[in-house]
């Protein structure tokens, strides 16, 4: 920690943001905006990282996969869309979204009286992370064991056929 008589600090004992400079008594936009910029990536990318690292569980995948199809949402529009699938309380829902928010799984904008809610990686990231959970856990790290046992425990349409030939033929031309 800082002194008191930092050079930093003004005759108040506040401590000035790091590497502003002061102009007349104020500090130069480009710095102050600058400062804040840089904050703010900071802060983005540690809950980044902290969401990559975090799995979340099935009930705070379904918040995401409601925060993924309607977009930024309060509590209440997550709360009302769940509740229309199975019965879940309020206060329930506001806790996890508050522990989602602490996981760096969602950002959560406080501007407006209610708090908005936005999911932190893009749908197909997280699914990802998932899958290559299950792979790593459940089937020794091997794809091939995934792949058939997902074929083999539930019937694929004609559609789904194609586009995974077409995805095999994709990979067997990029060897």
């Amino acid at each position: 920690m800082r002194s008191c008589e930092s050079a930093d600090e003004d005759a108040k004992g506040t401590a000035e943001p790091p590497n502003l400079v002061r102009h007349r008594g104020q500090y130069t936009i480009h710095k102050f905006f600058s400062y804040f910029v840089d904050a703010f990536y900071e802060s983005f990318r540690i809950m980044r990282s902290k969401a990559m690292e975090q799995k979340p569980t099935n009930s705070e995948v379904d918040i995401l996969s409601v925060l993924w199809r309607l977009g930024p949402s309060s509590v209440r529009e997550v709360y009302e869309d769940m509740n229309q699938r199975r019965e879940i309380g309020y206060t329930t829902v506001l806790k996890l979204m508050q522990i989602m928010f602490e996981k760096g799984l969602v950002t959560r904008n406080e501007d407006s009286r209610a708090h908005i809610y936005s999911p932190l990686q893009a749908q197909a990231d997280t699914q990802r992370t998932l899958i290559d959970d299950l792979v790593e856990r459940a089937f020794g790290g091997s794809a091939h064991k995934l792949a058939l046992n997902a074929l083999s425990s539930k019937k694929a349409t004609p559609e789904e056929l194609a586009e995974i030939r077409s995805l095999l033929d994709h990979l067997e031309e990029q060897k």
